[in-house]
């Protein structure tokens, strides 16, 4: 898996499969060493909410590794 790198391209990737995120809530965060975890919810255009983990590393600055829209 491409590593997603900037705020910026994972915007990109998002819009590419028609995902269209207004807002963001994260309840959740853990780190370990140069790992991250959020965990939260995002709702989007369309008003749909879903529950949203993102995945940073840090390798010379924060940078989202992944992410996954949890059930």
């Amino acid at each position: 898996q491409d590593e997603l790198g900037s705020a910026k391209r994972f915007s990109t990737e998002m819009r590419e499969f028609n995902i269209e995120p207004v807002e963001w809530s994260f309840n959740s965060r853990s780190r370990e060493n140069n790992t991250a975890t959020l965990s939260g919810s995002v709702t989007f255009a369309d008003g749909s909410k879903r529950d949203l983990t993102i995945i940073l590393i840090n390798d010379d600055g924060w940078q989202i590794s992944g992410f996954r829209f949890d059930e």
